[in-house]
């Protein structure tokens, strides 16, 4: 079992989501949930939590559950792999 931390560095953003995944996720057709994109960012659900409470990953709510519009994200991830 692999044990993911919930500090995660811009650096170690580059090591873990190749340039493709940015590109995977913009073409996405739909709002992403937490399990998803926890899974193609190979994070854990805690991570992404963290992120929400830190307003460090743009989010949206839809009642009481978090959605990611796969544009914004993609966007997000680039930034971050550029500012590295």
């Amino acid at each position: 079992m692999v044990v993911v931390s919930t500090m995660i560095t811009t650096s170690k953003m580059q090591e873990i989501i190749p340039a493709r995944i940015p590109d995977r996720i913009e073409r996405m057709p739909h709002a992403l949930t937490v399990r998803e994109l926890k899974e193609l960012l190979q994070v854990s659900d805690q991570t992404i939590y963290r992120m929400i409470a830190d307003k460090t990953i743009p989010f949206l709510t839809v009642r009481s559950s978090y959605r990611f519009d796969p544009k914004q994200i993609a966007e997000w991830l680039r930034r971050r792999s550029m500012s590295a």
